[in-house]
């Protein structure tokens, strides 16, 4: 168990949360006991929560103060990686910007099982393909 009285930084956090959550979604992509929506859901959720941690970790370490880093804005984020020198594309691609509509967007409700729900189909296995060439790409 982690001591929880040491502190953490932010830039480590981030990192250890989208490590966790990304490996939380390779496991549930390759499960066959849920149902498609639950499974649909569950990952994106997960995915979401790994692309915003591994984004706010290479901005933390960057130097953008973590109270700019606050929000869940995942085309935000990316856009703000990319300018400050990540190498990847300036405009956030679809699978992003459909993850961002999760977390900020119209699809806000698809976490608590209503209103969209099911209405965000990301294949699993294409989400763990994009996040692992994210978070190699960041070194996470």
């Amino acid at each position: 168990m982690a001591n929880i009285s040491t502190p953490i930084a932010p830039a480590d956090g981030y990192a250890t949360s989208a490590r966790s959550a990304f490996n939380g979604l390779q496991v549930l992509a390759e499960t066959q006991r849920l149902t498609a929506n639950d499974l649909a859901r569950n990952c994106t959720l997960l995915a979401a929560l790994a692309v915003e941690c591994a984004l706010k970790h290479f901005l933390a370490t960057t130097g953008t103060p973590n109270n700019n880093l606050r929000g869940h804005n995942l085309v935000d984020l990316w856009e703000r990686a990319n300018v400050a020198g990540l190498a990847i594309e300036a405009k956030a691609p679809y699978w992003c910007e459909k993850l961002s509509d999760v977390t900020t967007g119209p699809l806000f409700f698809i976490r608590y099982g209503y209103g969209a729900t099911g209405a965000l189909v990301i294949p699993p296995p294409l989400l763990v393909q994009e996040i692992t060439n994210l978070l190699t790409t960041i070194g996470i």
